[in-house]
């Protein structure tokens, strides 16, 4: 069965997971604001559970993530808001280098989650095992 096939179980998978997470008090929010970030938000209707969105890139920062009002803040800001669940945007290939910086810190760490499907952090993985 293909990913198309099985689009409305997954995305009802992903806002049912999300909502959870959302309503036991928990901040969301994902790195990257590019189009993969924008497409996945918008697909999976889930701009209500993401509080914000981190980049590294001066032109996206104090912006808002298209088509949503979520605002799109530099990433060393990321410790200062308390978030409990990041979801990753960053290529595959890029994903260890880019998000180490965030579980090495002296406070909480959020819990990180891949957007994709073949990351070895892939939400899909905790949403489907």
């Amino acid at each position: 069965m293909t990913f198309a096939n099985r689009f409305e179980t997954i995305s009802n998978s992903v806002k049912r997971t999300l909502s959870k997470e959302h309503a036991n008090g928990n901040r969301i929010a994902i790195f990257g604001a590019g189009h993969l970030a924008c497409a996945f938000i918008h697909y999976f209707s889930i701009q209500d559970f993401i509080q914000f969105c981190f980049d590294d890139s001066p032109n996206k920062i104090a912006r808002f993530l298209p088509g949503t009002s979520i605002p799109i803040l530099a990433s060393s800001e990321l410790s200062e808001h308390n978030i409990d669940l990041l979801l990753s945007a960053v290529s595959i290939t890029n994903e260890e280098k880019v998000l180490k910086r965030f579980r090495e810190t002296d406070g909480v760490a959020p819990v990180i989650y891949s957007i994709f499907v073949n990351s070895p952090i892939s939400l899909f993985n905790k949403i489907f095992v």
